[in-house]
């Protein structure tokens, strides 16, 4: 062995053995290096294809993981809009608070409303210590980045924002030993770059004016941009960090610093390192005016944590306000956090600043996160300060060195949001209502398609029913008629087919109930009544004699009027007396004749002159039966008008009329004979 303590001994009988696997070992890793050269070669054929087939897989996944994790996020597609637009963006989230939320067992996020008007070009948020304002910070700008990089936004539709070609920050400190900077020191410095960028950006749109389009140039990307499909923009490292790590979440280094309190942050998130192709996000052309002091108010997103802290209140207050309202002429749009009352008194001097504020509760003393517009916010420090333990008698020592006008302001806004509070209650409880009367609306109105759709079904089967009970009736009558057509036309078999045609519309016809009728007003002596025909209210003096009048008074005039004229004080109409009138006692008419074959005549298609002289010889024929049913058709009427013209002037025929409608109608006319 090596070592020299242990000795291996071969036996002569297998040396050779040993030495032909050996052999065989050698040629074996021989040709596995053949075979992996020839594939080798094949693969390196075909290399061009597979490097762009790695490049389109490459896409294909980062596509997928950007649909993958907006799908998790419930996320919505944004949609880029002319900076003249509001910026609309409802129920806002943090991804990471998200992702707290649902791996880690954290609180509900409380997500915010962004809403800002196209002339708003600073906002400024205010509020107490731990209240959300950084957090609003982040989560804007975070948006604004995913919405640049493909990715869809964690809120409600509609997502709508501008384009923001830079997104700059100033979050946390930056105060560090080694390089002798100071809190202050470091956002100066910071803030200074922020300016740069700005100004450079201008100067640069300028120039590249010719070269490029609208969008930002891809320099140095060997790749044609136009091959890329619309979300697989070429961004570099900081868009791979956008689809992964926990939560996939973290932009850039730059994102991460931010979240741990942007040690070492160099105040530039989002710069010209995010190229995306010209024809996939179009930027409208009013962004780029031809006149230098507008192309210096190029299309940015500022974001400033805590703007002016660190120094002298007064000194850092007015410094913010210069920064702020330089920022108001040369960018987009810029956010900043503050606790300077100076800044939130800003809004009312200039229409391009607006106000917001992170919702604090005073009856718990805690923070609510919610964002508010339109109403600056208190810091509530003193409170906070009790609230995390801080001695009793130093904090009350503090509330005595608080001035009166401090206190009013801090009443005031407390006012405006207690009102705001029970605005938004009101509202909640409207909309409520109106869900739920909109949901009654839809339940009546689906209640009343399928009354109709019943009432069109019964209407259906009762057709069905009448149609059936018809054809039955008229199979019994036909039967009836066939048994008086073979048997001799008696009184006695005319008496049988009445009664069973009785029967049989017994059986058929519905029985249709007789109305009840409804209890009238009978107007008494001493009743008042109301004359509507007069528009007066009256006294009955008398009642009602046998034709139906009766005499009243109202004032110092008496008269008398008919019931139909009166009515109760309640609207009822008075009862009609009915005048019982006695009728002569009218003998019974004898059974109705019936139709047969022997009394019946067809003229149809004869001519006037031929229909008379075979009229004449049925109404011979017919004397005994004493009627005689014509069918002459209903035509253009010539033939019933000639047959009318007979029978009038005819001496045995006593009186004639149309059939009724089950006996022809106008086409027959029945002739009753002396």
């Amino acid at each position: 062995s090596s070592t020299g303590s242990t000795l291996y001994v071969e036996p002569k009988s297998i040396i050779n053995l040993g030495n032909q696997l050996r052999t065989y070992q050698r040629q074996e890793r021989v040709e596995e290096e053949a075979v992996c050269r020839a594939l080798t070669e094949q693969v390196a054929a075909v290399k061009p294809d597979l490097e762009q087939l790695l490049v389109v897989a490459t896409k294909l996944d980062l596509a997928t993981a950007r649909a993958r994790y907006s799908l998790w996020l419930e996320a919505n597609p944004p949609r880029f809009i002319d900076p003249k637009d509001i910026i609309t963006l409802h129920q806002l989230r943090h991804p990471l608070l998200v992702w707290q939320q649902h791996h880690e067992q954290g609180t509900a996020v409380v997500p915010i409303n962004v809403q800002i008007q196209p002339q708003i070009k600073v906002v400024a948020i205010t509020g107490p210590n731990t209240g959300g304002k950084t957090v609003t910070l982040k989560t804007l700008g975070l948006a604004a980045l995913m919405a640049k990089v493909g990715l869809f936004i964690p809120a409600r539709e509609p997502v709508e924002l501008p384009w923001f070609e830079q997104i700059l920050a100033d979050i946390g400190d930056e105060q560090s030993l080694e390089q002798s900077l100071s809190t202050f020191s470091g956002h100066i410095r910071r803030i200074s770059r922020i300016i740069e960028a700005i100004v450079s950006r201008g100067r640069g749109d300028e120039e590249d004016a010719v070269t490029r389009g609208h969008g930002d140039a891809e320099i140095g990307d060997e790749e044609d941009a136009g091959t890329r499909g619309r979300g697989d923009a070429e961004i570099g490292d900081e868009e791979d960090a956008v689809t992964r790590g926990r939560g996939d979440a973290e932009i850039g280094d730059e994102e991460d610093k931010g979240d741990k309190e942007d040690k070492g942050d160099k105040g530039d998130i989002a710069n010209s390192q995010f190229p995306i192709p010209d024809s996939q996000f179009p930027i409208p052309n009013s962004q780029f005016p031809n006149n230098q002091q507008q192309t210096t108010n190029n299309n940015s997103l500022i974001l400033l944590d805590e703007v002016g802290a660190g120094t002298d209140p007064a000194e850092g207050s007015a410094l913010a306000i210069a920064l702020l309202k330089y920022l108001a002429a040369h960018a987009q749009l810029t956010v900043a956090t503050t606790h300077y009352g100076e800044l939130k008194a800003l809004k009312y001097q200039d229409e391009r600043f607006e106000n917001a504020s992170v919702e604090f509760d005073d009856s718990t003393l805690q923070p609510t996160y919610r964002l508010l517009w339109g109403i600056p916010g208190r810091s509530n420090a003193l409170t906070i300060a009790r609230r995390l333990g801080l001695n009793t008698a130093i904090v009350d020592q503090a509330q005595t060195l608080v001035g009166s006008s401090s206190e009013d302001v801090n009443e005031v806004i407390a006012g405006l949001e207690a009102q705001r509070r029970r605005q938004e209650t009101k509202e909640r409880e409207a909309s409520g209502l109106l869900q739920q009367t909109e949901r009654l609306h839809r339940e009546v109105s689906d209640k009343a398609k399928l009354l109709q759709e019943r009432e069109r079904e019964l209407k259906l089967e009762q057709e069905q029913t009448v149609q059936k009970a018809i054809a039955q009736a008229k199979q019994e009558i036909a039967q009836v008629i066939r048994k008086l057509q073979q048997g001799s036309a008696s009184a006695q078999n005319a008496q049988k087919a009445t009664k069973a045609l009785e029967e049989i519309s017994q059986r058929h016809l519905p029985q249709v109930p007789k109305p009840k009728q409804k209890p009238g007003f009978r107007p008494k002596v001493g009743d008042r009544i109301r004359i509507p025909r007069l528009n007066q209210t009256a006294e009955v003096l008398t009642a009602p004699n046998n034709d139906g009048e009766l005499t009243v008074r109202f004032g110092l005039m008496k008269m008398t009027v008919p019931l139909e004229d009166v009515e109760s004080l309640d609207g009822q109409k008075a009862e009609i007396v009915v005048k019982k009138k006695t009728t002569p006692t009218v003998v019974a008419p004898p059974p109705s004749p019936v139709r047969t074959s022997q009394n019946t005549i067809d003229l149809r298609g004869s001519r006037v002159a031929d229909a008379e002289f075979e009229l004449e010889q049925a109404i011979g024929q017919a004397v005994s039966s004493g009627v005689l049913w014509i069918i002459h058709g209903k035509g253009t009427g010539k033939l019933r008008e000639g047959v009318h013209a007979f029978l009038a002037r005819h001496s045995l025929i006593d009186r004639f009329e149309l059939a009724g409608q089950s006996d022809g109608g106008s086409g027959v006319t029945v002739a009753y004979l002396k």
